[in-house]
């Protein structure tokens, strides 16, 4: 090939005296066909890189990523890549509409280290012929190779390869959106995927003896070795609540499936404290009532309803430290010991709600007011969440994004309830458990974040989106959660 080498090149060759051992690597090493070797290395790959030029001879140099097959050898001397979506700029494409001139550089950085030049001549098509090859690719690059060039693999550096992105398409997975695009001063100018509405079709999850059903099955997955022989284990038993499981989060998942979600720390971090933020201020009403307004009653109907679907969060905190590291296992075991009094029998988490719970019981009992005999479903969901994610390993990022919502938005409930109690003049003992959590929660959720969210956040793509499916979900349910309890406060003491 007489134009491999350019005026320069050749120039520099002779000045430094590398002409004939530059000849010799173009007359051994240079191809105009894919041989064995060279297309494996294009049909395995999962990135490359591309430069391109524009009539104005402005350089652009490109990665393009995606699962293996995304770039493919089509004939001896041609090889297609797909186009998928991106962020609107073409700097790529465009220079190619232009300037059909391409140069394309693989490697591989595991294993047999590898690296490999690709020039030709460019295309663009969107014929469905082509189309089919690539699913989900907007359009197809072919490129009509001139030369081929494996060279030398020295200062490659080793690198591990860790997960393929999330949003790289492949034939049954349509990828999420890029965080970009939820950024207020972006999103305007982007055209969103239509996503179908999620229709409720009488889904028996939602029925109150679905959910307690679950309640009935958590509680005794959990209890007490004693009860060991009562613990339901047949199989038609477990089929059911796996059923119930599935048709519930298969429902959530349809409901948050527009959301744009965070992929990164950076991102995650302000997106979560976001939620956090927004949870509190869509129940900031109640609180203001409980906090101002209730009478002693509201409140102690208030706690007695917690307690009617308390989830064990001890049992969860003990449950969601299997299998972490040693770091987010010990922030976890923290949190766990504080559950335990830190040691001290009556500074027990669970011990201490009692007490509030036993004095808010006979405050109620007191005036002949009686806890609703069926538990309205939004209040067994709430309860029921938690433990379904802690005790089906699968949904474990699940849970630690809803664990992180529920320490991180506690403060400001706790200091509503233990403020309406002070205005109230409830004893201490009732009050004691709500005060310690004012302090405690604030102190859990800024370690749960930096040294469980962000650090799980950090390993992976997709785990810092399944953790942010949690927060969603979790979200979502603790404010129906809170509407019912409202609303039930409403039906029995004058809240306006």
């Amino acid at each position: 090939m007489q134009n491999f080498y350019s005026p320069g090149q050749l120039a520099l060759q002779k000045r430094n005296g590398s002409t004939p051992i530059a000849k010799q690597l173009k007359d051994t090493r240079l191809l105009t066909e894919f041989n064995d070797d060279t297309r494996n290395i294009v049909n395995e790959s999962q990135f490359f890189f591309i430069a391109t030029s524009g009539t104005n001879g402005k350089l652009d140099c490109s990665y393009k990523g995606g699962n293996t097959g995304f770039v493919q050898t089509i004939l001896p001397n041609q090889l297609a890549f797909a186009n998928y979506d991106g962020n609107g700029m073409y700097r790529t494409l465009g220079n190619i509409e232009e300037h059909e001139e391409v140069a394309l550089l693989f490697i591989q950085f595991e294993g047999d280290k590898r690296r490999m030049r690709v020039n030709g001549k460019a295309t663009i098509t969107k014929e469905s012929e082509w189309l089919m090859l690539f699913p989900h690719a907007e359009s197809v690059t072919i490129v009509d190779i001139e030369f081929i060039f494996p060279n030398c693999p020295r200062y490659i550096h080793t690198m591990r390869f860790e997960e393929t992105s999330i949003y790289s398409p492949s034939k049954d997975y349509a990828p999420p959106e890029p965080f970009w695009k939820s950024k207020p001063d972006l999103s305007p100018f982007l055209k969103r995927r239509r996503v179908m509405q999620n229709k409720n079709n009488d889904l028996s999850f939602e029925s109150n003896t679905s959910q307690y059903f679950l309640t009935d099955y958590y509680k005794a997955a959990t209890a007490s070795p004693i009860m060991f022989n009562r613990v339901p284990d047949a199989m038609d038993t477990l089929l059911e609540v796996r059923r119930i499981e599935d048709e519930w989060m298969q429902w959530e998942d349809k409901l948050i499936e527009s959301e744009i979600l965070p992929s990164n720390s950076i991102e995650f971090k302000d997106w979560y404290t976001k939620k956090l933020i927004k949870l509190n201020d869509n129940i900031h009403e109640f609180l203001t009532y409980i906090r101002k307004e209730a009478p002693p009653q509201a409140i102690a109907y208030y706690i007695c309803m917690e307690e009617l679907v308390d989830g064990s969060f001890d049992d969860v905190m003990a449950l969601a430290q299997i299998g972490v590291n040693n770091r987010s296992k010990l922030t976890i075991a923290e949190n766990y010991w504080d559950e335990m009094g830190k040691g001290e029998f009556e500074k027990i988490h669970t011990e201490m709600f009692e007490e509030s719970a036993i004095y808010c019981k006979k405050l109620l009992e007191e005036v002949s007011i009686a806890l609703p005999s069926k538990i309205p479903t939004p209040c067994l969901m709430n309860g029921n969440l938690v433990s379904f994610w802690a005790q089906r390993r699968k949904y474990i990022p699940r849970l630690f994004g809803a664990i992180g919502l529920i320490e991180g938005s506690a403060p400001l409930r706790f200091r509503a309830v233990t403020k309406g109690m002070e205005r109230c003049n409830f004893p201490e003992e009732a009050i004691a458990y709500h005060r310690e959590h004012i302090h405690i929660d604030a102190v859990h959720g800024k370690e749960w974040l930096n040294h469980i969210l962000l650090p799980h956040v950090e390993s992976s793509e997709r785990l810092c989106q399944e953790m942010a499916r949690g927060v969603l979900i979790r979200f979502r349910v603790a404010e129906q959660y809170y509407k019912c309890i409202e609303n039930v406060v409403k039906e029995n003491f004058k809240f306006q």
